[in-house]
Formats: structure tokens, C-alpha cells, sequence
């Protein structure tokens, strides 16, 4: 059997991490290794379990999910793909042109495309 694709989310809305989850537990080829509120929760995870992606919030109090995929990019521990949930592409455009964003969906109008987004991008 395939490996399955190995997602880390964290997003601060906790009604949208559990959509995320529920989206993504349904598919037997993507496995959800966690979900936190904010990214210096989900750093010591993202290190140690190195997931195959993460999906990160662009908006978030505490390090923006923008500010988390820099820190990501520059650390060595991680070289998996990261995707941005955003409002409008607005909030990612400069990361995608720099390459610290693989891809980005908006939240509300890509969600029921997202297992189909990540086997894309895997």
C-alpha cells in the first residue's frame, strides 16, 4: 500500500481546524498528525514528525502563518511543502512569487477542494 500523505494543520479558528480535519479523515490516503492554534505550538511538532505538509492559517495572532512558512523555508528540519489558507490571494501573493508558499486555497471558496489540492500537490 501507499504511504499516506502526512498533513500537520494549524490554523487559530478552532471551528476551522476541525473542518479541516473532517475534510481530510475521510480520505484513506491522508493521515492528519495534528492540529494546533498557533504555529509556536505546532514548531516543536513540525520538527520532530517532519510531515509531508503543513497547512498554515496566513492570518494568525502571535506569527502569522506568512511568518511561520519564512521560518519553515529557512530551517533545515523541514523541506516539505507548506499550503496557506487565506482570505484572498492578496494575503500570499508576495510568498508565492518568492517561493516560501507552495500553494494557497481561499478558505471559503476552495475547501471542499482540499484533499484533491493535496494529493495535486504531493
Amino acid at each position: 500500500m501507499k504511504n499516506k500523505i502526512r498533513i500537520l494543520l494549524v490554523a487559530d479558528n478552532g471551528s476551522l481546524r476541525y473542518r479541516l480535519r473532517t475534510i481530510l479523515a475521510k480520505e484513506d490516503d491522508i493521515e492528519v498528525i495534528g492540529d494546533y492554534s498557533s504555529i509556536e505550538e505546532a514548531l516543536p511538532k513540525i520538527e520532530m514528525t517532519t510531515p509531508d505538509m503543513v497547512i498554515l492559517e496566513a492570518k494568525m495572532p502571535g506569527m502569522s502563518g506568512i511568518e511561520a512558512a519564512h521560518r519553515l523555508r529557512s530551517s533545515p528540519q523541514y523541506d516539505g511543502t507548506i499550503i496557506m489558507l487565506a482570505e484572498s490571494v492578496d494575503d500570499v501573493f508576495d510568498n508565492l512569487e518568492d517561493h516560501v508558499v507552495d500553494y494557497y486555497f481561499v478558505k471559503d471558496k476552495h475547501l471542499p477542494q482540499l484533499a484533491q489540492l493535496v494529493r495535486q500537490v504531493s
